[in-house]
């Protein structure tokens, strides 16, 4: 699991393998390969391996110049 955090800009993904649990503003989802996810800028999300195996995604962030990749979310 990454944390809960945000962006300052728009996140795309993809599912590459696996299974990945996607949380975006408490809701839940489950992106498996092949699959792809949207995440708003600003919405607080999570993403956790969600199956027995190796999990990952392929992800593309525009995020504002000069902010910060990833804001960390209490």
């Amino acid at each position: 699991s990454v944390g809960r955090h945000t962006h300052f800009g728009g996140e795309v993904g993809y599912g590459a393998a696996g299974a990945v649990t996607v949380e975006i503003d408490g809701v839940t989802e489950i992106v498996k390969a092949g699959e792809a996810f949207i995440i708003p800028a600003g919405k607080p999300h999570n993403a956790t391996n969600g199956g027995p195996g190796p999990a990952s995604l392929v992800i593309t962030y525009v995020v504002e110049k000069g902010k910060a990749l990833a804001t960390p979310v209490k």
